[in-house]
């Protein structure tokens, strides 16, 4: 298994018949960070997208400029199908290397890339991503990264000199088929020095 491969990616959504949501869903996961979306008309990107109904759920809350990408085709064009009467866009995109314009977002989010692209190379991986990401951001924009990962093994790569970004995190308990997890959520916010701050 290479989970930075597209062809793993292309594999697991062409078996996938339901959407499919990484970590937790849209209702468990928006209380937590919907004081970021403080704009109706907020320009939103969804990084890693799959065949998660994220976009969908914010677009039925009023916002209707929404960009979401997967380096999988297959899962691309599952989406392109199933909302193609909504106003929402979903591109084929790589977020190691995203063809966006300089500073061309307000909110950046992703539940899961990242912790993919750290099983391989995650030093390379991941600065290249966080770079991209970096710097499609708007000034005073905001990323929500949803990971599994603790920040002792997080802030390792979101902390790098090169982001000037203020960083803070939120801890997510949640109980799915008996089982109980955790998730981290960060908020990086571009425009700020590095600093963290813990969230309850």
């Amino acid at each position: 298994m290479n989970f930075t491969k597209k062809e793993y990616w292309d594999n697991i959504y062409s078996s996938e018949k339901q959407e499919m949501d990484w970590y937790s869903t849209f209702s468990k996961i928006y209380p937590k960070i919907k004081h970021c979306f403080i704009d109706k008309s907020m320009k939103i990107l969804q990084i890693g997208c799959g065949t998660s109904n994220f976009a969908k759920k914010l677009y039925q809350k009023g916002f209707s400029e929404i960009t979401n990408i997967d380096i999988s085709e297959t899962a691309i064009e599952k989406m392109k199908k199933k909302y193609q009467n909504l106003s929402i866009k979903f591109e084929i995109m790589d977020t190691r290397n995203l063809t966006f314009k300089d500073e061309s977002f307000d909110c950046i989010i992703d539940k899961g890339t990242l912790d993919s692209l750290l099983t391989e190379y995650p030093k390379e991986n991941s600065l290249k991503m966080l770079s991209e990401i970096y710097r499609i951001m708007k000034p005073n924009s905001i990323f929500i990264e949803i990971t599994w990962g603790t920040p002792f093994d997080r802030m390792f790569y979101l902390k790098n000199k090169k982001f000037k970004w203020k960083i803070s995190h939120k801890i997510i308990s949640c109980e799915k088929e008996e089982e109980k997890f955790t998730f981290y959520i960060y908020f990086l916010r571009k425009g700020k020095e590095n600093e963290e701050t813990k969230k309850g």
